[in-house]
Order: structure tokens, then sequence, then C-alpha cells
């Protein structure tokens, strides 16, 4: 499949840089010509680079999460986070499922409606650029004659297979990155709750010390088993802590990229369509494919940002956790370990797009405002003009 998609993807990069060059002058078809290319060339680095770079650390990063984060010696809060698992577990499977319903039904929509409606406005009859092709999912030029049954069928075949090779790649690998950031925030969620029991988990660890079946917390103090026992708990939580950022450093280093040349694309994208839906009469049916295409790439970035905002919040609820468990009952000596722990926590963790821009909403926001600038700029020079 791989070498399929790489070989598709090859000829269609040089397919859409001669459509592109054909349609130089003509708005609309450049930019939505350009829109493909840009999405099929930012895909193909990252094939490229995960397959030559990254492949081993997504392969550590499966063992990581195949094996366990991390387990505690203590059953306290199990059922708890057991719960917890389980509905972000649900949430996720609800995400994927929707995700690759949207996706095969936009696949539909682009290689079965989208050329039927090129064809029933006329628009594919009515070509303004001879050597573009527009009946085809995205108007494309060929390197044989398209005019014909036999060639039309062999472009249009091509083009959807391309497409759905490409859709099968992004239905495998945008669920496994949701996956990852839901295990990174099921991992904080039970960091939390174990947190805040951390005198429950020390108390049991007591009983299997000494066997007794009802101790009081407030009458073992002083009691240097029980006072062992709660440090062995911090130290656990300290060790689970560590291989959380371990598991999101991993997820880091294989997605960075990713996020990076995704969003970056995507920013470029809705800037060109912005442009486009200052030239186009917003009542036509050109407006409402652009307009479709912004909206759908609206929706990828917000995902993205959405995520990055999620996995930070919920690395922030370790140093609230910290802060509300009982750590006044501590020794002296235990205090400065959780004053370092405290205070090590509190650099929250941050997704990065190739390692230069931080991911979350307000880069959502920054975004749309520019884009809105955009759209402004180019109307009131078509107004001035």
């Amino acid at each position: 499949m791989i070498f399929s998609l790489f070989s598709s993807m090859a000829v269609f990069l040089y397919v859409g840089a001669v459509s592109m060059y054909y349609a130089q002058n003509e708005l609309a078809t450049f930019v939505e010509i350009a829109h493909a290319y840009a999405f099929m060339f930012g895909l193909s680095i990252l094939l490229l680079v995960h397959y030559t770079i990254h492949l081993k650390s997504t392969q550590e990063l499966l063992k990581l999460i195949d094996s366990g984060v991390f387990e505690y010696d203590t059953k306290y809060g199990e059922e708890e986070d057991n719960k917890f698992r389980k509905t972000m577990e649900f949430y996720n499977s609800i995400f994927k499922n929707v995700f690759r319903i949207a996706i095969w039904v936009a696949y539909t929509i682009l290689v079965i409606f989208a050329p039927l409606l090129v064809s029933f406005t006329g628009e594919g009859n009515n070509q303004r650029l001879n050597e573009i092709t527009y009946n085809l999912p995205v108007p494309l030029w060929m390197p044989f004659d398209m005019n014909t049954t036999l060639g039309y069928s062999l472009g249009y075949s091509l083009v959807c297979f391309n497409i759905g090779l490409i859709i099968l790649y992004l239905s495998a690998s945008i669920p496994f990155i949701v996956f990852v950031a839901f295990e990174v925030n099921i991992q904080y969620g039970i960091l939390k709750r174990s947190i805040l029991g951390l005198e429950h988990r020390a108390l049991e660890k007591y009983i299997g010390y000494c066997g007794l079946t009802e101790p009081q917390k407030e009458t073992l103090r002083d009691d240097p088993i029980f006072v062992r026992c709660v440090q062995d708990s911090m130290k656990e939580n300290i060790l689970h802590h560590l291989e959380i950022v371990r598991l999101f450093d991993m997820y880091q280093d294989v997605t960075s990229s990713i996020f990076g040349v995704a969003i970056g694309v995507s920013m470029t994208i809705l800037a060109s369509l912005t442009i486009v839906l200052t030239k186009v009469n917003l009542l036509s049916v050109e407006a409402l494919k652009f307009s479709f295409m912004y909206l759908v790439e609206v929706m990828v970035v917000f995902g993205y940002c959405l995520m990055g905002t999620f996995l930070t919040s919920g690395s922030q609820q370790i140093e609230t956790a910290l802060y509300n468990c009982p750590w006044y009952n501590l020794h002296e000596s235990q205090k400065k370990i959780f004053r370092i722990f405290q205070f090590r926590s509190s650099s929250s963790i941050e997704l990065k797009g190739s390692g230069l821009f931080l991911i979350n909403l307000q880069l959502f926001v920054q975004i749309l405002q520019t884009t809105y600038s955009i759209f402004n700029i180019f109307s009131s020079m078509d107004g001035g003009n």
C-alpha cells in the first residue's frame, strides 16, 4: 500500500504542477488545484519524514502504550480509574467512528457528486481553460486525451484511486494521533486522583506491611513505617509523572512535523480561499464550493487546536491536585520533595507544530482573525476599484 501511495502521489504531484502552470491566470481554478496540490505535497513530505526518521519512534510509542505507562502497587481508586478510562475510550471510539464516516462521506461527495454538479451546471462543457478537465473530482490536466470516453474513464479512475489511498491512510493515522492524545489525558487523570488519595494509598501500603485491619491515619502520623509508606506513595506519583512526560515527549517527537506541516498548509489554503471568496459571486455555485472547502479547513484547524488545549488543560490538573492534597500532614523532608514535584509539574505540556508555534485555541482565534482581515482588505480593494 505504501509503495502504491508514494507512486500515485508522485504522478499527481507532476500532474498538479503542470495543471497549476496552465491555470496560473485563472484564480479560482488555480486555487482549487493548489488546494489539492498543497495537501498532496504536504502529505508526501510527512510520509517521507515518517518512514525515514520517525518510524522507530512510532514503534517505541506503541510499545510504551501496549505495555502500560505506569502501574501502581495499591488498589485504591482503581475502580474509579477504570471508569474514567472507559469513559475516555468511549469518547475516543465515538470520534474514530464519526471521523471515518465523515471522511468516507467526503470521499463520496468528492468523487461522485462534485463531478455531477460540474456537469449539471455546465462548467464541464464550457471549460474556461482547454487544457484543464473540470468534471473530475479535482480539475486537472492529464497527459492524455480526456475528450474520449476511454481517456476520461482512465483519468477519473486514477484520480479516484489516488484519493482513495489517501483516505485509507488518513482513516488510520488521524485516529491513532487522537488515541495517543486521549491516552496522555487518561494518565493525567489517573495521576490526579492518585495524588488526591495519597494518604489512602499510604494507609493501604501500611495495612499490607503491618497486617492491621482498620488503623486510624491520625494516630499514624509519627509512625516510621507509615511515613515510609507515604514516601513510597509519593515516589510512585513522581515516577508516574515522569512516565507521562516521556510519553508526551515521544508523541511530540512523532507528531510535531505532522502538526507543523498540516497547520501551515491549512493556513495557506485558508488565506487563498479567503481571497477567492472576495473575487467570485457569493450567490454562485462556485462560491458554495469554495465556502465548503473553507469550512472544512477551519474544522481541521479547530480540531488540532482543540487537541492542544485538551492536552495542556489535562497537565494543569496536576498542579491543582498537589495543592489540594493533604500536604500539610507531611514531614519536613517529604515537604521538600513535594515542593520539587510541585515545581516540576507547574510547567504544563504544550503541543507544538514543528517546534515553532503553540497549538491551542488561541492559535485558532488568531487564524480566524487573520483570514477575516484578508477578506476585509481584498473586499475593500475590489470596492474601491
